[in-house]
């Protein structure tokens, strides 16, 4: 599956140059939801979920990928206002989560926090699925899929940990914002371990639709 990574042009160098992207922690994302989709009216319910999630947070967490590069909101949003960068993952299947979006948060059966995880919600899908897939519909545009990771400290820097690329992660393209100040040969000169197969572009605003498309792709 093509996925799409965004973010600063400085922090892509970096991590084209080390080849690794930096993982999201659960408890630094931008959501208040993460982790709990659910109706906590009954603060039982509340303190169960935070213990869960904090006993989460731990043990693994995540690499927020996206589905496309074109959505303008995106590039505004995560990549610098479109002065940063995408970069392009084939990602192995097996390790893709797509997000699912919903218009309404769950009921939850027990407020047992030992059953917490394994309890079925009336749509037959477990706690512990809805927990780590699901968000508020709202936040659809992201067309968000995740790639799970281990806190085991294997790749660490700084105290900030990495998920590294490999042949199940293997970067394919790079895809320079419209405002970045980096040229396409500037960018490969950043990083000149980069493999000479991955392809380098710059977008730009397309010229039909409310999306961003490849600079130059409608030349003649």
């Amino acid at each position: 599956m093509r996925l799409y990574h965004f973010l600063k042009a400085c922090y892509a160098i970096d991590d084209v140059e080390k080849k690794r992207v930096k993982i999201s922690l659960w408890m630094d994302v931008n959501d208040p939801w993460e982790l709990k989709p659910f109706d906590l009216s009954d603060a039982r319910n509340l303190r169960a979920l935070e213990g869960f999630k904090t006993r989460m947070s731990k043990q693994f967490s995540f690499v927020s990928l996206c589905k496309h590069w074109r959505s303008p909101l995106m590039w505004a949003h995560y990549s610098e206002r479109h002065q940063g960068v995408a970069l392009g993952f084939e990602v192995t299947d097996a390790f893709c989560t797509p997000i699912k979006y919903v218009p309404n948060v769950y009921l939850l059966p027990t407020a047992n926090p030992k059953q917490m995880g394994t309890q079925l919600l009336n749509d037959g899908r477990r706690v512990i699925d809805v927990m780590l897939d699901t968000k508020f519909n709202g936040w659809s545009y992201e067309e968000e899929v995740r790639v799970f990771a281990n806190q085991d400290g294997s790749n660490t820097e700084n105290g900030i940990e990495f998920y590294p690329f490999s042949a199940d992660f293997a970067l394919r393209e790079v895809i320079l914002g419209e405002k970045c100040p980096l040229s396409i040969a500037q960018f490969r000169a950043s990083v000149p371990s980069m493999d000479s197969s991955v392809r380098v572009i710059r977008a730009r605003r397309a010229v039909r639709d409310f999306c961003l498309e490849e600079e130059d792709s409608h030349a003649s």
